[in-house]
């Protein structure tokens, strides 16, 4: 099965209640539109009620599965493994001096220390924990790991997510240990960003995973800049056993979100679980869903392999059942709906307009790098390009700046510059 063009456009996270008793387990509704003609079935996933009905109409996830050919794949894949098992191979050989040409720019990194850069950003409970070592060439956003899996199935899976986690976490680890070095542009330090994933377009394994001591596996990975999206990398998780690829997760995309967003975007967990597992690639914590509050964003991404998750701030997309109450994140990569501000004399009725409308306007004109003229009353923000990641970025400058309580949706209950001026007269001022 090929699970292509995944796309997450909301992440759930999970909250701990003091009395989980009480709280009935977290619920997904999957369903699937099977295509014999194209040998293809749409997966939408929704946020469901405890007796399976779904939440909202609007599905937190969706795929294409594509039933084909494994040994079309061993064929497509056969070249380029032997050049994936040398590059890793040169990876090694750089942490020990063996290889010239990464003589002292590949740092070796152990298990312990692997899961300690990681938990910055996403914290993994122990079965998720399958990188036994990693071969890290920071500079050139390149890794290789060696990959034992637990032993232990824990549950009834064809392929237990833990398993499929380990294989594919490399991507965002190499985004999300130190962060990306560059030229300013495209760099950030993973004190300032973290990146999260929104999907892959082609996820692949040609044989069954297997666990055990004997059994090991080596991924590798390069990460590129995206053309045309700042702060956007994309690359292939080539998974291999022996020097065959067996796997692959082909055109996983990560981008940067500024790390002060984090605890908007995903509030920590309360509770002695706060702390706790999490599986994914790189995003922060989430799990299954239900929905109270939320905050939308870009994509960027999501580890998980478009993944599961369950734990504390860090990213991913669901997890197997949890019990608790649930915020919904969303991670769109549409822009919002269309949505504005007003600047034209005293608001109707007469009433004097409160000079921080004009204030909201020009915050709003110096983060987007337009001209006050282009926000009139009809305009669209969508149009304007404010992305739901820089709705984010401007709600918040409006609560610190302005003194101005706006939620991190208003970009998306107002539709036009005017209704956005008419919601603050009416609201907020």
């Amino acid at each position: 099965m090929d699970v292509k063009n995944m796309e997450v456009v909301e992440a759930v996270v999970l909250h701990d209640e003091t009395s989980p008793a009480s709280t009935p387990a977290q619920k997904i509704r999957i369903e699937g539109l099977l295509n014999i003609s194209r040998k293809e079935t749409k997966v939408s996933l929704y946020s469901a009620n405890a007796d399976g009905t779904q939440k909202t109409d609007k599905a937190f996830a969706t795929a294409t599965v594509c039933y084909e050919d494994a040994q079309t794949w061993h064929e497509e894949w056969q070249m380029n493994s032997h050049l994936v098992a040398a590059r890793a191979a040169a990876l090694w050989k750089g942490t020990a001096g063996e290889d010239p040409l990464n003589d002292g720019v590949v740092s070796k990194l152990s298990r312990s220390a692997v899961y300690q850069l990681f938990a910055n950003v996403v914290d993994y409970g122990a079965r998720y924990r399958g990188m036994q070592r990693v071969a890290l060439a920071e500079n050139t956003l390149e890794a290789a790991a060696d990959i034992l899996l637990d032993i232990d199935r824990h549950g009834t899976w064809h392929t237990p997510p833990h398993w499929i986690d380990s294989t594919f976490q490399l991507a965002g680890f190499v985004m999300n240990s130190f962060g990306v070095q560059g030229d300013g542009k495209s760099a950030g330090s993973s004190r300032d960003f973290f990146y999260i994933t929104p999907g892959w377009r082609h996820f692949r394994l040609a044989e069954s995973l297997e666990s055990g001591p004997d059994i090991k596996y080596r991924n590798y990975v390069r990460m590129f800049p995206v053309e045309g999206e700042i702060g956007a990398f994309a690359g292939d998780i080539y998974l291999l056993r022996g020097e065959k690829v067996v796997g692959i997760c082909a055109g996983i995309k990560f981008k940067r979100v500024p790390r002060a967003l984090m605890p908007i975007m995903f509030p920590r967990r309360q509770g002695r679980e706060a702390a706790g597992k999490c599986h994914d690639h790189g995003l922060p914590p989430m799990d299954t869903a239900s929905s109270t509050s939320r905050v939308h964003l870009q994509a960027i991404p999501a580890p998980i392999l478009g993944g599961l998750s369950n734990s504390k701030p860090p990213v991913a997309v669901s997890k197997p059942q949890q019990q608790g109450r649930t915020e919904s994140v969303q991670m769109v990569q549409v822009a919002p709906q269309p949505v504005g501000c007003t600047r034209q004399g005293p608001a109707e009725g007469g009433k004097k307009k409160d000079p921080r409308v004009d204030s909201c306007l020009q915050l709003i004109a110096d983060e987007t790098g337009l001209d006050l003229d282009e926000l009139s009353d009809n305009a669209a923000f969508a149009e304007l390009g404010v992305d739901s990641l820089l709705s984010i970025t401007l709600s918040e400058k409006i609560r610190v700046e302005l003194g101005i309580q706006v939620k991190a949706s208003i970009f998306l209950e107002c539709t036009t510059v005017r209704d956005l001026v008419d919601w603050m007269e009416k609201h907020a001022l």
